[in-house]
C-alpha cells in the first residue's frame, strides 16, 4: 500500500491526504454524531461544527476523515481531509500541536 500523507496544521487539526488508490483503504462505516448518522459520500456540517457542508469520507486508523478540499494537477487528485477522534455521541477529538488534544463537546446544540 502506498503511504497515507498525514500531519498536523496549527489551524485544522490532522489533516489526511489521499490519492484515488488510497480512498479504498478507508473504511466505508456510517457512524452517529449528535443523533446525526453520517454516511460515507454524504455532505454534513456535523451540526455546524464545519462553517459550510464537507463530505464525510469514512473512518482511517480510528479517525472520522471529513473532505475540505482537493488539490489537482495534470497526473493526480488528492482530497484533503480533517480527521477527528469520535470519543462519545457528542465529544470529537484533534490535534493542533504534537503531543496535545483538543477535545470539542456539543452542548446546548453548538460546540464548545
Amino acid at each position: 500500500m502506498e503511504q497515507i500523507e498525514e500531519y498536523i496544521n496549527n489551524q485544522l487539526g490532522i489533516i489526511v491526504i489521499l490519492n484515488e488508490k488510497q480512498l479504498n483503504y478507508i473504511a466505508k462505516k456510517n457512524i452517529t454524531i449528535n443523533n446525526e448518522v453520517l454516511t460515507p459520500g454524504k455532505k454534513t456540517t456535523l451540526s455546524d461544527f464545519f462553517s459550510g457542508e464537507v463530505v464525510y469520507i469514512g473512518i482511517y486508523k480510528e479517525r472520522m476523515l471529513f473532505q475540505i478540499g482537493e488539490a489537482n494537477n495534470l497526473f493526480e487528485s488528492k482530497i484533503i481531509c480533517n480527521a477527528f477522534y469520535k470519543i462519545d455521541e457528542n465529544r470529537i477529538v484533534t490535534v493542533f500541536i504534537a503531543g496535545t488534544a483538543r477535545e470539542f463537546i456539543y452542548k446546548n446544540k453548538k460546540w464548545v
